[in-house]
């Protein structure tokens, strides 16, 4: 007798359990499902290079540059490196260089969605227009402003 008890109080005790379980169930599949947002990431590597007029020389430290530099600008013969700063951000995010003119500003914008990937980011610099840029990892960009009797050349070179 006391185990029939036993089993009808278990059977009661049982279905509240398994209504509150499927009850859980419905609601935790009908809940909206946040999508997760994926961090992109991207380096650009800066170096600031300073032009001038006189003895052809290139500093060897822009070696793998002498050929761009040398066609760039037929004037200056002159190229000495100024500073090298890394930059490592993340979508949205914005990094600072100081130039001797003012201030680079470069902002990550992400990953373009074609299937040749590239980096899609935002210059701006003192005397030009902000540009929007989209560049294949590995590729380089090449900005030239005017100061004095010299050229500041900023080679941006994108990476993953």
């Amino acid at each position: 007798m006391i185990g029939k008890m036993w089993q009808t109080l278990a059977k009661r005790a049982m279905v509240p359990a398994l209504v509150l379980l499927a009850v859980t169930a419905e609601a935790h599949a009908q809940a909206p499902q946040v999508p997760t947002q994926v961090v992109e990431r991207a380096s650009f590597q800066v170096r600031v290079i300073e032009a001038t007029k006189g003895t052809p020389s290139v500093d060897p430290k822009l070696a793998d540059l002498e050929r761009e530099l040398r066609s760039l600008h037929r004037d200056y013969a002159r190229f000495t490196l100024i500073k090298t700063e890394s930059q490592n951000l993340t979508t949205g995010t914005r990094g600072t260089l100081r130039l001797p003119n003012g201030e680079l500003v470069i902002q990550f914008l992400g990953l373009s969605p074609d299937k040749a990937q590239r980096v899609r980011h935002r210059v701006e610099m003192p005397g030009m227009n902000a540009t929007v840029r989209a560049v294949a990892p590995g590729g380089r960009t090449l900005d030239v402003l005017q100061l004095g009797d010299k050229l500041i050349i900023v080679a941006t070179t994108v990476g993953r």
